[in-house]
């Protein structure tokens, strides 16, 4: 009987250790937040998780878009959008395709344009 309680207080202290680390542990989403800016004025920031639903909205209606995230991942986000845009190349150059879909890089921004490229939206994970 000594032996047995010998063998099982460790294997208690140990799974009650790992039961603690999983309740206290932070979820690795949850360091990166999502900045968005419109027109490169109005910036706003976001802590995003998977299956969040954000919306971003001041007082231009252009700049109204609502968010459904997809994904998060610390080197990635990737998300949908209701209203499509329209994303710039690195040359400064204006895509023709329409996209839904957006995907951001950590430490990276994705540039979008409104369909009559008016308003322009700025995209960072960081």
């Amino acid at each position: 009987m000594k032996n047995f309680i010998q063998f099982l207080i460790p294997i208690l202290i140990i799974c009650g250790i790992g039961l603690a680390m999983m309740y206290f542990s932070v979820s690795s989403d949850a360091d990166q937040r999502l900045y968005i800016k419109c027109n490169g004025k109005f910036a706003k920031s976001f802590s995003v998780f998977s299956g969040e639903d954000i919306e971003y909205q001041i007082k231009d209606e252009e700049c109204k878009l609502i968010i459904e995230v997809e994904n998060v991942d610390s080197e990635y986000i990737k998300f949908n959008i209701q209203k499509p845009l329209l994303s710039e190349t690195a040359t400064g150059r204006i895509d023709d395709e329409e996209k839904l879909v957006i995907i951001v890089g950590s430490d990276e921004e994705a540039i979008m344009h409104s369909l009559d490229k008016k308003t322009k939206f700025e995209f960072q994970y960081k």
